[in-house]
């Protein structure tokens, strides 16, 4: 009988076995399938790999998807995990992609690339003691390129609402704090005070704007410079 094959991770569709039969998988999910426009989605390109295939050379996924922004893959995480009694090695590449606009949009399917390894034929390699050592030996191993592909994911994306919306909205979709101080404090009619506003939070800032003064008479003001930091951990 047949061991079964490895399961999408919570709220990805099931993948469908590929080249690599049911030694390797690659399923894609989302966090959820229904967000705003511009909302930030995280999403989870995952890689099963048998214990009992030799691969090499897994390249990053590649993920399309029309009217979605998808950031880059970074580097992934990468565990061991037991499914039905085997056990498979798992990469998991993790991003996130925002919607450009409302309606249904369909997110992948993600392929990925590799190569399996295999014995060539009439290879002297035949004892045990030295199958440990194969995959590492050219003059015995031949590759085969391998394109594992995911299922898709259709995603809803709804129009932001306008009940509440304040006035001086600018686009700036996810939860944010804002810090704002000025310096120096202590001066005289005519000299030059800096003011910061720092915004934090997770969300997409792509389409916002800079603060605005909502009262700045009795100051001659200039265009805000953004600069962008790294998040701390």
């Amino acid at each position: 009988m047949a061991a079964a094959a490895p399961q999408a991770p919570p709220g990805a569709p099931p993948a469908q076995p590929g080249p690599g039969g049911d030694a390797l998988r690659l399923t894609l999910s989302a966090a959820t399938n229904e967000v705003y426009v511009h909302e930030q989605l995280p999403v989870e390109v995952s890689l099963y790999i048998a214990q009992t295939a030799r691969i090499a050379d897994i390249q990053y996924p590649a993920l399309p998807g029309d009217g979605l922004g998808i950031d880059k893959f970074p580097e992934p995480e990468r565990r061991q995990q037991v499914l039905d009694g085997r056990t498979f090695e798992v990469f998991r590449f993790r991003t996130t992609v925002v919607p450009l606009r409302t309606g249904t949009l369909r997110l992948g399917p993600s392929t990925l690339q590799l190569n399996v390894l295999s014995r060539r034929r009439g290879s002297p390699f035949n004892d045990p003691f030295f199958e440990r050592f194969f995959q590492d030996d050219p003059f015995s191993t031949e590759r085969r390129a391998v394109e594992l592909r995911s299922d898709p994911i259709d995603i809803s994306v709804l129009p932001l609402p306008e009940h509440d919306r304040p006035a001086s909205f600018s686009g700036a979709v996810g939860s944010f704090q804002l810090q704002v101080s000025a310096a120096p404090v202590d001066l005289v009619a005519g000299d030059p005070l800096t003011l910061r506003a720092t915004v934090t939070g997770t969300g997409n800032l792509t389409d916002a704007s800079a603060p605005r003064l909502t009262d700045p008479s009795g100051f001659r003001t200039y265009d805000p410079r953004a600069v962008a930091t790294e998040p701390t951990t």
